[in-house]
């Protein structure tokens, strides 16, 4: 076993080709240790596995960092291509097509960052003020051969702000021991077209709690 401290971009490029390390996270960097064990990249990984993992909420593993004390959940989505031959209702072979890679390696996802509002947890939406959200303006997951499936985007500006982030899938997933790690990225918050923060997450697939 060897120790290192490394940026989220170097940890998911080393954790998408082991299958077995350890991992606790503090102030955008991570320790770790793994067993390295190689493993045969799949050609379409978004593709083969119908969008799980990649399609669905992510919560933020362990405490809340500053400037996400009111996050909740960030959103990743079908997108949907209403003018084209595509459905807007996607059946399952809608979805399958929706998750082929362009010639850049790019699929355009929908989706948003889900904030508490001023009046959470009252209300309804985000009309009266339950939530705050910010839709993804430009989203794509980036899939190259031999390359951890990328999530990049930049959301609407509500409000004057609005969002930046770039991170990466751990294929197998990790746990910690505050849960199960399958994303690692940077988000920067934008106001007035300037970096405000910019914090490296660590997110879990999203659990619905009765």
């Amino acid at each position: 076993m060897s120790k290192f401290r490394v940026s989220w971009l170097a940890l998911v490029a080393l954790a998408t080709t082991t299958n077995q390390f350890a991992v606790s996270f503090g102030r955008g960097e991570a320790s770790f240790q793994w067993e390295q064990r190689r493993r045969e990249p799949s050609v379409h990984r978004v593709y083969d596995a119908n969008g799980r993992t990649y399609i669905g909420g992510n919560t933020i593993v362990g405490a809340l960092p500053p400037s996400y004390e009111d996050f909740l959940v960030m959103w990743v989505d079908y997108q949907t291509h209403p003018s084209s031959a595509l459905s807007a209702t996607p059946d399952e072979t809608d979805v399958r097509t929706r998750l082929m890679p362009d010639s850049q390696g790019r699929i355009s996802v929908a989706g948003r960052v889900v904030f508490k509002g001023p009046r959470y947890p009252d209300g309804d939406g985000m009309s009266d003020g339950r939530y705050t959200w910010y839709e993804f303006k430009d989203a794509y997951l980036v899939e190259r051969t031999e390359e951890p499936v990328k999530l990049i985007f930049d959301t609407e500006v509500v409000n004057g702000v609005s969002y930046h982030f770039e991170g990466g899938y751990i294929e197998a997933g990790t746990s910690s021991k505050e849960g199960k790690v399958h994303l690692i990225g940077l988000m920067s918050q934008i106001r007035a077209g300037n970096n405000v923060t910019a914090t490296t997450l660590t997110f879990q697939p999203f659990q619905m709690v009765e």
